[in-house]
Formats: structure tokens, sequence, C-alpha cells
């Protein structure tokens, strides 16, 4: 039999984390300050180490160590070249700064963007589209300030909130800040990153008429979901097409007011729309400086909101981001700046092997099964059924093959 090309000398764990150009880390600890008077656990083990955690859906500081440990010399073809105690892992959790992981996300980000960036997409106007929002990750003891209520018997659960920014372009994050669970949305948009005509879709947690004005003047534009008790004074009614645009109860310019820095009443114009959505079975009312789309162009952008909603739901679903290997804020940032970077890694993985048929869930599943095996990551989500093909071929010749393959593979 020829040699498949299903198998290599790379095991799936390394040839994940071969994605990453050690001469980024190298850059971003350096920048960072991370590696200063380290002695063996140096900033790309800590990363490896961490991503192996992710990957491996470990959720213990043992585990994670005693785990890797135990590969003994498959850690060569990693680049590991130290594995670290429980104490160590644990005291670097603690004092590394969270920040180079971040920055090291970010590198990654804008090294794969060629890749990453969806140039197929149709409608130029979310090119420059951006969604803002953010999810709150619960926390087994109050170590940030939680959201909400308290609990009837007095305790609260600390939370950590991450407010993310997405470009339409790829669907991944492009700008995270980390807050505490209790901390205010809108705060958020002050960081946003957007030049000149680009669009910002967010919801109505995010409210800021002096951020909008601000953006007025710059020429940013945003699309934004009234609140219900919001007061405003109505200026004109825009005339709707009778030929379409049956969604569209409302088009009007209304006046806004503010108060400045200097605590002065401000006024300024802007667009509601209200449409119809018979998903909701109700009305919805967005605002919006963009006065010359049609009210069925600024529908669209609002509906498309939606997209970050399923990229919170991936990193949920996928990745441990319950149980976290440190009870202290630096720890749990480094974890989920982890996640984020396996979640690019894999989305990279993706969009490599073009296999549309092969879900985000199901790729993540084949990889964290096969994370010391020898397969050939790329080849076998490329095409599943060419390594099955070749097992037929050299399994040997019995009375009941057929039925015995169509139970080991369910072929039936």
């Amino acid at each position: 039999m020829s040699k498949s090309k299903y198998y290599f000398g790379q095991n799936t764990l390394g040839q994940v984390l071969k994605l990453v150009p050690t001469s980024l880390v190298s850059k971003a600890a350096k920048e960072t300050g991370s590696d200063f008077a380290v002695k063996k656990f140096s900033t790309l083990n800590h990363l490896y180490t961490m991503c192996y955690s992710v990957l491996a859906d470990v959720t213990g500081l043992r585990h994670v160590c005693d785990g890797l440990l135990a590969m003994g010399e498959k850690l060569k073809h990693l680049g590991l070249d130290y594995v670290a105690p429980k104490s160590t892992l644990s005291d670097s959790n603690k004092n590394r700064n969270s920040a180079v992981f971040g920055q090291i996300y970010q590198g990654l980000y804008h090294h794969y963007h060629s890749i990453i960036s969806d140039s197929s997409m149709v409608e130029s106007l979310l090119r420059k589209a951006y969604v803002v929002d953010s999810t709150t990750i619960s926390l087994f003891k109050a170590i940030l300030k939680a959201s909400g209520r308290k609990s009837k018997d007095g305790n609260s659960k600390g939370g950590i909130k991450s407010h993310v920014q997405i470009r339409l372009l790829d669907e991944l994050p492009m700008n995270i800040k980390y807050t505490a669970g209790a901390s205010n949305d809108h705060d958020f948009l002050k960081h946003l990153v957007l030049e000149k005509e680009d669009i910002a879709i967010f919801d109505k947690a995010y409210v800021d008429y002096a951020q909008y004005a601000k953006w007025g003047r710059e020429g940013i534009y945003f699309v934004t979901r009234e609140k219900d008790n919001a007061k405003s004074i109505v200026l004109s009614e825009r005339e709707l097409p009778i030929d379409k645009d049956f969604e569209i109860l409302l088009d009007e310019e209304v006046i806004k007011e503010y108060n400045d820095e200097d605590n002065q009443t401000q006024k300024f114009v802007l667009r509601r729309v209200v449409i119809w959505s018979d998903k909701h079975q109700a009305k919805i009312v967005l605002l919006t400086n963009m006065f010359h789309l049609e009210a069925a162009q600024i529908s669209l952008l609002y509906r498309k909101r939606w997209r970050i909603e399923l990229l919170f739901k991936q990193l949920k679903q996928n990745f441990p981001l319950k149980y976290f290997l440190g009870d202290n804020e630096n720890a749990i940032r480094i974890q989920i700046w982890c996640c984020l970077i396996v979640n690019l890694l894999i989305t990279i993985i993706k969009l490599k092997t073009a296999n549309k048929k092969m879900s985000f869930a199901l790729t993540v599943s084949i990889i964290r099964q096969h994370l010391m095996s020898y397969l050939n990551i790329l080849e076998y989500l490329k095409y599943p059924e060419g390594l099955r093909a070749e097992f037929k071929k050299s399994y040997p010749f019995r009375k009941n093959y057929n039925t015995q393959a169509s139970l080991l593979f369910n072929t039936s």
C-alpha cells in the first residue's frame, strides 16, 4: 500500500500551534516585558500550555501540567521545551500581564487578515460595517462585581464582561475590552476602532447621545435601537416608497438633546426608522445618522447585528469558559484571550480546508479527539471520505466485510 497523505510526522496539536508565528510572540513579549526575569516558563511556553488546556478542555491546573508531562517525547514536536509544574503555571497566570496575550491575539488577527476577510461579500454596504456588543461570563466567586440583582441568600457570583467589536467582513473579534460585569456598556463606545464612513451597529444598551454627535462631526455612521422611554422632538417625516419596503412603518427626522462636557444642553438631528418584525411580531425603532440610505438598508444593517450573538454562542459552546484555572482577574483574562486565540486558529484551519459541510463544532471536536495523533488535520478536514476509502482498500477481505464496514463507518 502506498504511503497515506493523511498521516505525517507532526501531531495535530503541533499543527494548530504552528499557525502561531514565534516571531510574533517574541515581539509581543519584548514590548510588554512579559519575559523579564523569567528563567524557564517563557511567554511562548505559557501560550502553548494554555492553548493545550483550551483545546483539550481540561479545567484543572494539575490536569494541564500532568497531561502535558505524560506526553513525553511528543512534546518536542510542539516546540514546547519546558513543562511547568502546577505552582509555576498558577503563579504565571496570576503575575504575567494578560496584555501580552491580547497583543498576540491582535497580531494573529492582522497576520491572517487577508485570509479571514470575506472578499466575496456582495453587499458593499457591509464592507465598512462593524457590530458591537458585550457578553458576561459568570465566575465561581466574587472576583469582579456582577451585573444584575443579588441572589436571595445575599451572595453574588462575580462576572467579567467582554466588550467586543467585530467586522462583518470576517465576524471575528478585532477589538476587545474586559470590565466588571456591572459596568456600563456605553463606555466601550469611546474605545471603538472606527474611521470616516465606517458604520457601527449596536443595541439600545449603548445610549450615548454625546458620542453620537461626535461621530456625526467626524463622518462616522451608526445604527442602534432606541430605548422605549427615549424622548425626542419630531422635526419632519420622510416619504415612504410606494412599491417596496412594506416592513417600514415610519421614517422621520427627530431632534435629540444631550448635555456636553460643560453641562450645557446641545441639540442635534437623527433619523428614526420604525420597522415591523415578523419574527418578534413587534415594532422595532431604530436610530441612525445616515440620511442618505433607504430605510430598508437601515433595517438590513441592524439585522446583521445578530452575527455577533452567533460568535458568543460559538465561543461559549466550544471552549472552557465556565471553569477557570485561576481565581484572580489576570488569570481569567489570560484564559479568555487564549480561547479567542484558539478560536481564531481553528477559523484559519476551516478557511484553509474550505469544507463547508464541516461545521465549526465538528472541527473542534475532531481536533480535540486527535490532539496527539499524527493525523494530517488539513488533509482530513478537506476530504474525510478519502481516509475512509484508504481504510477500505487496506481492510482484510472477509465474507462479511460490507456489514462490518457499514457498522464501523456508518455507510449504510
